[in-house]
C-alpha cells in the first residue's frame, strides 16, 4: 500500500492520462449488437481458429493503460534516448528472489515447493512490449529496464511489472515470478490490475489456471474497465469451457477497444457455442 513505500511521492503517480478512464458514450455498429449475429456463416469460418485450453493468448497489461509513462520512465529518465539503441551489452532485468509473504501465498503456484514445468516463451506479447524499441527486440528493451533498477528509477512497482514480462517473454516464469512478487509488493492498491493481470498471464502460461483465474477475478474487481484485463479474462474462461462468461468478457474489452482485430477474431467462439452449440466436433458433422 502506499503507506507502506518510503519513496511516495510525485514519481509514483502516473504523467499522462489513463487510456481507459471511463466507458465509451457511443457503442455504435459494434457488431455483436445486431439481433442475428453470429450466423452459421461467422461460425464455420472462427471455430477452426479455436484454440486448445492452454493455447489461448496471454496478455500484457502496460502500466500506460493506468498512464505511467513508460516510454520516458525507460528513455530520458535512464539517459538513453529511446531514438537510439540502449549500448551494448544488453543485461537483462533480473529481480532477486521475493522472500515476503503475499496475499496469494494460499494459491498452489505460490508455494514455496511449487515447480514451473510447463516454461513458454510468450511471443504473442513480445510486440506490445517492446513497442518503444529502435531495435523492435525485447532484449534491448529488457536492457533498458536493467538499466531503470539500476537507477532506482520510480514507481519501483512499475520497474517490476517490465523486468517480469520480460521472463515471460523469454521463456523464464520463475525469473518473471520474483519481478511480480515485488511488484505486488509494493503497488498502491488503485493501480493493483496492473500488476495481477500480468501476474495470472504468467500463471496461465505456466499450467496454474485456476490460479490465474483467482487473481484475473480480483483485477477485473478492482478495475472493470481495463480492455486488456477483460480480453484476457474472456480468454481464461473460453479455456474452461466457460463460453457466456467469456463472450461477456470480450464484449466489455470490444467496447474500450472496437477496432481490435484479435478480439473481433475470438468473440465468435464463444457466440456460436452458445446459440449453435456449435464447436470442432459438430461442424464436422453439420
Amino acid at each position: 500500500s502506499t503507506e507502506d513505500s518510503e519513496d511516495s511521492g510525485l514519481d509514483d503517480e502516473p504523467s499522462l492520462p489513463p487510456k481507459y478512464a471511463t466507458w465509451p458514450k457511443l457503442e455504435a455498429s459494434l457488431l455483436f449488437e445486431n439481433k442475428d449475429w453470429p450466423l452459421p456463416f461467422d461460425c464455420s469460418n472462427h471455430l477452426s481458429l479455436e484454440p486448445s485450453s492452454m493455447e489461448h493468448l496471454s496478455v500484457f497489461l502496460s502500466p500506460e493503460n493506468r498512464g505511467f509513462d513508460v516510454k520516458k520512465m525507460l528513455g530520458e529518465n535512464i539517459g538513453i534516448p529511446v531514438e537510439y539503441p540502449h549500448p551494448l551489452p544488453w543485461l537483462p532485468p533480473t529481480c532477486k528472489p521475493f522472500k515476503g509473504k503475499t496475499k496469494y501465498d494460499k494459491l498452489g503456484a505460490f508455494d514455496k515447493n511449487a515447480q514451473f514445468k510447463m516454461k513458454k516463451a510468450e511471443r504473442e506479447i513480445e510486440p506490445s512490449y517492446y513497442v518503444y524499441s529502435v531495435e523492435k527486440n525485447y532484449h534491448e528493451w529488457g536492457a533498458r529496464v536493467h538499466g531503470a533498477m539500476d537507477r532506482n528509477i520510480l514507481p519501483k512497482w512499475v520497474v517490476y511489472v517490465l523486468a517480469g514480462t520480460y521472463w515471460r517473454i523469454f521463456g523464464n516464469p520463475t525469473n518473471g515470478f520474483d519481478c511480480y512478487k515485488w511488484a505486488l509488493n509494493q503497488v498502491p492498491a488503485k493501480y493493483e490490475e496492473v500488476v495481477l493481470t500480468n501476474l495470472a498471464g504468467l500463471l496461465y502460461k505456466s499450467g496454474f489456471i485456476e490460479d490465474s483465474l483467482a487473481i484475473m477475478r480480483d483485477s477485473i474487481r478492482a478495475n472493470p474497465l481495463d480492455p486488456d484485463s477483460n480480453f484476457f479474462m474472456g480468454n481464461l474462461l473460453a479455456a474452461i469451457g466457460n463460453h457466456s462468461g467469456s463472450l461477456h468478457h470480450y464484449k466489455e474489452a470490444l467496447k474500450m477497444k472496437p477496432d481490435s482485430e484479435v478480439i473481433q477474431q475470438r468473440m465468435p467462439l464463444p457466440a456460436c457455442y452458445l446459440k449453435f452449440k456449435y464447436h470442432k466436433t459438430a461442424l464436422k458433422t453439420a
